[in-house]
Parts: C-alpha cells; sequence; structure tokens
C-alpha cells in the first residue's frame, strides 16, 4: 500500500438549485470514504447547495468547499480559456458566458463531467501540499484505497485509471483517474476545444449552426493523452461495477468490512456464485488477521507478472466501441487483443500490455478499491442506506440493490438496551444456523431480494 510522503486529492465538482439536489447517497459516500484518510481527501467543490449539508458521518478527509454561488463557480470553470479580465468572447462580454454556462450547468449539473480532465488547472489553488490529483463522482463507494494504491503508480505514472476489464477500450476512466500534480500533467487537456475555446462552442449554438452536444471528457481527453510521447500511463483493472446483472454483488451483495478498530473501508464479494456460502463461514474482520496476506502491507494485492508486450498503436477508422463517446476518437481508442487480465500501458509514444496476477483471500472473496453503483443509485431513497453507519453496533454491512442491511455476527445476542437490531425492532433472535435449518434465519424482510 502507499503512505508516507504521497497525498491525493480526489476532486468531486457539484452543483444544484436546493436541498433536493443532494442525493441520497452523499452520507453512505462519506461514511466510506474515511477508510482512504490516510492517503485520499475527498474535495467537494458546490455551488453553496451544500452548504446547508451537515452529515455526522462526513469525515474530516470529505472536504466542503463553497465557492458560494452559481456565479462564483462558473467562473472558475472559465478558467480553461484564460480569459484576461473584460476579454470580449466569441459570445460577448466574460458576463454573458459566465450566465450562459452557469444556466447550463443547473440545467444539466452532468455536463460538469465535461470539465474533469481541466479539474487540476481549474481548482490549482486547492491543491497546495498534494502530490497527486484525480477525478471521480459520488456514486462511487471508496473502499481501501491506500492498500490498492502502490507505490509504483505514485511514482512512476504521470496518470493512473481503474477499470472493470473493458481493456479493449483506451480510455481515462471518469470514474476513477489520478495525475502527478505538474503543470506538465495538468495542461494535457489543452488541445480538447470544446473547454479551451468553450465560447466559440456556445456561439455556434446561439447563433443556430450547430446543436449543443454532450462531449465525454473519456473521449477527447483519452486521445489527446496518447498523442503525447514525454509521458506514463497505466490502464489498471482494479474496480467493482454494477453493470453486470449476473455479477455476484447482485445474487450476494457487496460486502462492507470496517474493521474491529473501525479505521479502514474493505470492499469485498463472492468470486463466483458457487463461493457465495464462504461470504458467512469467514470472520468479519478477516483482513485484520496477521495470517492475512491483506494485512501485510508489504506485500500488493495485484501485481504484473512475465513481460510486457509491445502492441501496435494503429488508427483504425471506423472502429466503434465507446458508444458514449465521438467517433472521431473511437479509431484511436479502440483496441485489440486485449483481456480483462491485462494491464495496458502507454509509456512514452509506445503502447504494451502485460498480464495482471491477484491474490488468493480467504474463503475466495475478491476485494476492489472501489464500487462503481450507477445502475443502483436509481432506486435508492436516503431511507434505505440510513443504517450505514461507521461507529454502530456492528463492523460489517451488505449493500444490494434495495439499499444497506447490517451482517450481524451468529452469537449476537438481541434484547440488550443499548444494543439495536437492524431496524430498531427486537423482532427475532439469529443464534447461528444448524446444518440446513433455515427456521434459524432472519425473516425475509431481511434477505437480499437482488438475486
Amino acid at each position: 500500500g502507499a503512505r508516507g510522503k504521497n497525498r491525493l486529492a480526489i476532486i468531486i465538482p457539484f452543483v444544484g438549485e436546493g436541498p433536493e439536489a443532494i442525493p441520497s447517497y452523499l452520507e453512505m459516500f462519506c461514511v466510506a470514504a474515511a477508510g482512504s484518510a490516510p492517503l485520499v481527501d475527498f474535495l467537494l467543490i458546490h455551488n453553496g447547495v451544500l452548504g446547508g449539508y451537515y452529515g455526522d458521518a462526513c469525515p474530516p478527509n470529505v472536504l466542503f468547499i463553497s465557492l458560494l454561488d452559481t456565479e462564483s463557480f462558473t467562473q472558475k470553470l472559465l478558467r480553461v480559456m484564460d480569459l484576461k479580465e473584460d476579454e470580449i468572447t466569441a459570445v460577448g462580454s466574460q458576463n454573458k458566458l459566465v450566465k450562459i454556462l452557469g444556466k447550463h450547468i443547473i440545467r444539466y449539473p452532468y455536463v460538469l463531467v465535461e470539465f474533469k480532465p481541466a479539474l487540476g488547472h481549474i481548482f490549482a489553488e486547492y491543491l497546495e501540499g498534494y502530490t497527486h490529483w484525480g477525478y471521480s463522482d459520488l456514486d462511487i463507494l471508496f473502499g481501501d484505497l491506500p492498500r490498492w494504491i502502490t507505490q509504483e503508480e505514485l511514482d512512476d505514472f504521470d496518470i493512473v485509471t481503474y477499470g472493470f476489464g473493458d481493456q479493449d477500450k483506451l480510455y481515462l476512466r471518469g470514474q476513477f483517474t489520478f495525475h502527478k500534480n505538474k503543470d506538465v500533467v495538468n495542461q494535457l487537456w489543452r488541445s480538447c476545444d470544446y473547454l479551451s475555446r468553450l465560447d466559440k462552442r456556445f456561439a455556434e449554438v446561439m447563433s443556430g449552426e450547430k446543436n449543443l452536444h454532450f462531449e465525454s471528457a473519456e473521449g477527447c481527453y483519452s486521445a489527446a493523452v496518447l498523442q503525447r510521447t514525454d509521458i506514463k500511463v497505466k490502464y489498471g483493472v482494479k474496480a467493482f461495477t454494477d453493470v453486470h446483472g449476473k455479477d455476484t454483488a447482485y445474487t450476494h451483495g457487496l460486502f462492507v468490512g470496517f474493521g474491529s478498530k473501525r479505521d479502514t473501508t474493505v470492499l469485498y464479494k463472492a468470486g463466483n456464485a458457487a463461493d457465495g456460502r464462504s461470504l458467512s463461514m469467514i470472520p468479519p474482520a478477516w483482513f485484520e488477521e496477521k495470517s492475512s496476506i491483506y494485512s501485510d502491507t508489504s506485500k500488493p494485492l495485484q501485481w504484473e507478472v512475465g513481460e510486457k508486450i509491445r502492441m501496435p498503436s494503429v488508427e483504425v477508422p471506423g472502429a466503434k466501441c465507446m458508444f458514449w463517446a465521438q467517433q472521431k476518437y473511437q479509431s484511436r481508442l479502440c483496441i485489440k487483443d486485449t483481456e480483462s487480465t491485462d494491464t495496458v500501458f502507454w509509456i512514452d509514444g509506445q503502447l504494451y500490455k502485460q498480464k495482471h496476477a491477484s491474490v488468493n483471500l480467504p474463503g475466495r472473496v475478491v476485494s476492489a478499491p472501489f464500487f462503481h453503483f450507477q445502475e443502483w443509485k436509481r432506486y435508492y431513497r436516503s431511507t434505505q442506506l440510513a443504517g450505514f453507519r461507521r461507529f454502530g453496533a456492528v463492523d460489517t454491512f451488505v449493500l444490494s440493490k434495495e439499499g444497506v442491511l447490517p451482517i450481524y455476527p451468529p452469537s449476537y445476542e438481541y434484547g440488550k438496551k443499548d444494543t439495536p437490531s437492524p431496524l430498531g425492532r427486537l423482532i427475532f433472535k439469529w443464534n447461528g444456523i444448524k446444518g440446513d435449518d433455515r427456521s434459524q434465519l432472519p425473516g425475509h424482510n431481511y434477505c437480499l431480494r437482488s438475486g
């Protein structure tokens, strides 16, 4: 794992018109994020809408930075154009451009993702003291980032991005990409004129010349990086996601352990459906046991094996592999002959691939530094996630499409005055399962339904 002199700031911009814009899962994000405190700070930079949010679950490494209003927030975004004071833009005055862009991001907050590549430039004043900066989203449950981010990734690469196995696409993942905090890296986005000539883009829309199309940063920025021969990029496979309906996160849930001291966040799930029962067999804090390789931070959880194999950097006209990115970039980003077991590298103008291996964990569970719940978030209400607490009665939870449930150990005693049951009512006792006696299981209200 990575510690020491390094410090990573993950920047997440957020805008909204009122409290109703605050997602139901913000507190869950905060609770989990605390587990990465030894290495990572999360900077939630907003237009004032989060000023009234005082979630008691938010730890010191989740920083709320208010820019007070949408106008001030928008003026920061316009740093991508390097405008001089009172400089005239393609739409007229700077003031006019601020108002146009401000209305646009309030109406379509999702377009903030277009600015992700330039966040290190836009919010540079908040990055003093950080060796690295990155971008992500709020629909991410972060696990043990310090255990997964390696010293090599921090020292040897300018950009590192984590995906979930779609290695046939050479894009910098919007869910998690981090950079060295140095000027040559922080300015890599400049060839993306949808940012650097933002005024021209809006002028063409206002004149009726063009429609305003969404620009995925994963398209232009990813292609721009591959034009450079002076940087090093690692495309890793270290993520969980909910996009595959047959995944064990659906059938058995995603388990979240905080440890006996409540000072970490470990995400794990069944390696495959056949191993699902083992989730109930392993100790809740299996990752703390001295005999566990997980607790030995001198050993990586994933590493590359064998030789790096050179790959041809060939543009394939008409290639299609990313429906969300503009076609003109896909010819460079769609590659062949890679598998989900490959780590891909872009090193000084040359593409490589190399196999990676992972540790064998107890009960054949698998772990990852984060879980992207891009589908499940559509179903979540705050009441479904309300039981997720770091310093409550239990240290392990399971997340499903239906929400969060605490995992009580078999020896747990209900009825103590100071110990609440999962829903605050003492309606059953669970003394452990003997054989196949299902009558000892909790009632159906407590069982996963996702499968």
